[in-house]
């Protein structure tokens, strides 16, 4: 068994994706500013951007760009 430990990430702008035929930004999931959420699951490709896995206020998973939970 893998040990982990769990961390928190404050969510400071709201996940979006644009959309492929319109580029519309669309926002993911149904998330509130400032929350802190459980980070369950971290991708780094090595190549300069890291995602996270969280689930959002409704219990759905999601990747979120680690952009999103960066200050400004």
């Amino acid at each position: 068994m893998i040990s982990r430990t769990f961390f928190k990430a404050r969510l400071i702008a709201l996940p979006e994706i644009t959309d492929g035929e319109t580029k519309e930004k669309k926002r993911l999931g149904t998330f509130t500013l400032n929350k802190k959420y459980k980070v369950y699951d971290v991708f780094d490709n090595g190549q300069g951007f890291t995602d996270f896995l969280v689930a959002d206020d409704e219990d759905v998973f999601h990747w979120i760009n680690m952009n999103v939970f960066r200050s400004r």
